[in-house]
């Protein structure tokens, strides 16, 4: 290559270079230019032309008003049991597992609000059979997907705090057990619902004694009262149940064996379920979910229990008064927002 040649091909790339270096000082500026232009939407991010952020008048934020305390409906603890003997009204807030798995620290945070004695129902244990809490129990499955010490933490502090503490436990669904504990399908092989659950046989007396081992550990721990919900048969007649009982006695004869045998020290056992359940004698509760205030009377009095105050509980769904009648819970959440 002739210098002639290589001398205006080193100038052609300095030219080149220059354009390319006012071109990218072009750009930049433009850029910087048409940013008061752009605008920012539900629908994504746009260029309007006859309209500049220049022109937009605007306010200083200012950080929201600090919240009041939660007020809570409460009855002094030492007169909701008298030694397992007697029931009284309460009136609280529940926690449920889609709390504990998606904000628990916010359950936390709100557990510190609340006034001492308040009535707090907990969810424990999924229905396939994972315990939120650090079971001692043998061979129990711990959940995974939620921070079980956290949960030890709220269990303490509900704990010490003097509470009225409810511990809700599915008490015959689950994911996996031994074989001869769960009802079978009609060529003996376990039956399983459309969520891949088994379902324990009340008659069995393996499910006896893993329901007394449960509540044996939750008094331990110093709960007041156990819920079991889930105390029914499988929606489904696909399964096979052989014994001389119906399905109605063999869950009044397991729900009357539990009562007798837990109650003791101030320790409940109660049953969630609709208003054909039946309770046994004894300290019992029953709670009812999906009821709406200006049912709440009527439903209650179709229920045949000693004190429909102290006996009947309502998963409450607002904070209308008409369910402190009797007892009721309610979702914390709902509380908290209802009374801000």
């Amino acid at each position: 290559m002739s210098y002639r040649t290589r001398r205006l091909l080193r100038r052609s790339i300095i030219v080149l270079l220059w354009l390319a270096l006012i071109g990218l000082l072009v750009w930049g500026c433009w850029m910087i230019w048409i940013q008061r232009y752009v605008v920012y939407t539900r629908d994504g991010v746009k260029i309007d032309m006859d309209r500049s952020t220049v022109d937009i008048a605007g306010e200083i934020a200012k950080p929201p008003a600090p919240r009041d305390p939660v007020s809570i409906y409460f009855t002094p603890k030492e007169d909701i049991t008298d030694a397992g003997t007697k029931l009284y009204q309460i009136l609280g807030y529940y926690i449920p597992t889609d709390a504990l798995l998606h904000d628990i620290a916010a359950v936390s945070s709100q557990v510190d609000l609340l006034s001492a004695g308040s009535a707090v129902m907990i969810d424990l244990k999924s229905i396939y059979g994972n315990f939120f809490y650090s079971t001692k129990i043998n061979g129990a499955p711990i959940a995974e997907s939620i921070n079980t010490k956290m949960v030890d933490n709220i269990i303490k502090k509900l704990i010490d705090d003097e509470y009225y503490t409810i511990a809700r436990i599915p008490a015959f669904r689950e994911m996996d057990f031994e074989t001869t504990a769960c009802l079978a399908d009609e060529e003996g092989y376990p039956w399983h619902d459309e969520e891949y659950c088994v379902w324990l046989d009340p008659t069995d007396d393996r499910t006896m004694a893993y329901l007394i081992q449960i509540c044996n550990e939750l008094r331990n721990l110093g709960f007041d009262e156990v819920v079991f919900c889930e105390f029914r048969f499988p929606d489904s007649s696909n399964y096979v149940f052989e014994s001389d009982l119906t399905k109605d006695q063999a869950l009044a004869e397991t729900a009357a064996a539990l009562v007798s045998t837990c109650t003791a020290d101030g320790f409940a056992v109660s049953f969630e379920g609709d208003s054909k359940f039946v309770l046994p004698e004894g300290p019992s509760r029953l709670y009812i979910d999906g009821v709406s205030p200006e049912q709440a009377a009527s439903v209650a009095a179709a229920i045949p229990v000693t004190d429909p105050v102290a006996n009947i509980v309502f998963k409450a769904t607002s904070n209308d008064t008409r369910y402190n009648d009797y007892s009721a819970l309610r979702l914390m959440d709902v509380g908290q927002y209802a009374e801000e």
